[in-house]
């Protein structure tokens, strides 16, 4: 009878965790690829990096925070670690958002204008799911909200480099008009 009601309980919490994280996504994510948590498209991947090249090294280091985030979680039932940690963590929400979050780090890391929407999207992200404690408790010693931070720190850098890029352009945009203006006036 117990085990029932936990298994209910569980049920419940999975799907309100999938159905919060749905609504941030939406809210967040414009990509119609990234947009939709349903179906199998975001299956647990490989927690290899999967990247030859790469332009973006923050968003690189987020990765390899998620991916051994996925290679140390293990599965918890009543206190005791489960071993079968493969068909535990196919479809929860967790595994939804790394595998997103990958997704997009593995796009965007050899890319070499990174635009600044894309980024503060993905930090909006994982500020809003931070803001929702109460549905991701903390079950290892490396939860997931800890890993979720450590990426949206990563991201923040990330942003503040392309803050920084994007006004060293503005900067030498404005020289030039500047000295297309004095050229123009001798």
């Amino acid at each position: 009878m117990a085990m029932s009601a936990f298994a209910c309980g569980a049920s419940q919490m999975k799907s309100k965790q999938l159905d919060s994280l749905q609504a941030l996504v939406t809210k967040h994510i414009q990509d119609p690829a990234l947009a939709s948590l349903d179906g199998g498209d975001f299956a647990r991947t490989s927690v290899e990096r999967g990247l030859q090249r790469w332009e973006q090294a923050h968003l690189v280091a987020a990765l390899d925070v998620l991916n051994a985030y996925q290679r140390d979680r293990r599965a918890r039932a009543g206190g005791i670690h489960v071993l079968s940690v493969q068909r535990s963590f196919r479809d929860d929400a967790r595994t939804k958002l790394c595998e997103l979050l990958k997704r997009w780090l593995r796009a965007n890391a050899g890319c070499s204008n990174l635009s600044e929407e894309e980024v503060r999207s993905m930090c909006g992200l994982c500020r809003d799911v931070l803001n929702h404690p109460q549905l991701f408790p903390a079950r290892n010693p490396r939860s997931f909200l800890c890993t979720i931070a450590e990426v949206y720190d990563h991201l923040r850098w990330q942003l503040r480099e392309v803050l920084e890029r994007d006004r060293s352009c503005a900067d030498l945009a404005q020289r030039l008009v500047s000295l297309s203006r004095n050229l123009i006036s001798d």
